[in-house]
């Protein structure tokens, strides 16, 4: 028989567009990366961003910015919204707040995600800490994604120092590999979700929480805190598992904005 085929095993190795996925979850990410026309430097980030699942950048943002933006966020009243008691959310707040519409446009971060994507990165929702959200790890694939699968980032910016005492981010290592989980993989319809901790099928959830725990654990995978200054991003890939820590000094703030982020096309 004719062996005619669309493409050549040479197109799959040069050619990064052959694939529905982001070259960093490809599995010819190292060829295709080494051979494109990327900087030394560039190159050197997108491996990183491949073989990890998240990159540190520094964004160069002056502290009166990270303030100004801190108190923007009561500027309107009823612009916040607290997803639970013990941890001060602000959702969407890009809305009213020129600061964090800002940041979610930084020139860096949007240079970085063009270079790691290679798509032009689209700002689709913003969520601001105040304090520590002790959220258990967790992967954004849960709670929303792309078709195909993998056009997303999150990136986290640290609004002042993080230390081991406030609850700071933490990040699995290699997670953004493992198999985007949904609710129908675990024998579970997805819940019907309310706006209220505990609310409707919070349960279902609990149980995605533990199946995290357990995969952390059979995969060995190492787990990163950020540690260090304000003015830092950490941008992970859409798979990546992350959470937060648990806030050991009850008095400490963990001022943060994480952004998402989808691709055009």
């Amino acid at each position: 028989m004719t062996h005619k085929p669309i493409f050549k095993k040479n197109d799959f190795l040069t050619n990064p567009e052959l694939l529905s996925m982001p070259w960093h979850q490809s599995p010819f990410y190292k060829t295709l990366i080494l051979n494109s026309n990327l900087s030394d430097t560039e190159k050197e980030l997108c491996l990183e961003f491949s073989e990890n699942g998240f990159v540190v950048v520094d964004l160069d943002i002056d502290s009166k910015f990270m303030d100004d933006l801190i108190k923007s966020l009561k500027e309107e009243k009823g612009s916040s919204y607290f997803y639970n008691p013990q941890t001060v959310r602000y959702f969407e707040a890009w809305k009213y707040s020129y600061f964090v519409r800002e940041l979610a446009l930084n020139k860096k971060v949007m240079k970085t995600l063009e270079v790691l994507y290679r798509r032009k990165p689209i700002p689709f929702q913003t969520i601001n800490f105040v304090t520590a959200s002790e959220q258990d790890v967790h992967s954004d694939t849960i709670h929303f994604h792309t078709v195909p699968n993998y056009w997303m980032a999150g990136v986290w910016v640290a609004l002042e120092e993080m230390s081991e005492s406030n609850g700071t981010l933490q990040y699995i290592k290699g997670s953004h590999k493992l198999p985007v989980m949904e609710f129908h993989k675990m024998n579970m319809k997805p819940p019907e979700w309310s706006h209220k901790a505990g609310g409707k099928e919070q349960i279902k959830y609990d149980t995605y929480e533990e199946f995290v725990k357990a995969i952390i654990e059979a995969s060995e995978l190492d787990r990163v805190k950020y540690i260090g200054p304000a003015g830092k991003a950490v941008i992970w890939a859409a798979n990546t598992l992350h959470g937060g820590t648990k806030l050991i000094d009850k008095n400490k703030t963990r001022k943060s904005q994480v952004t998402h982020y989808y691709f055009k096309d």
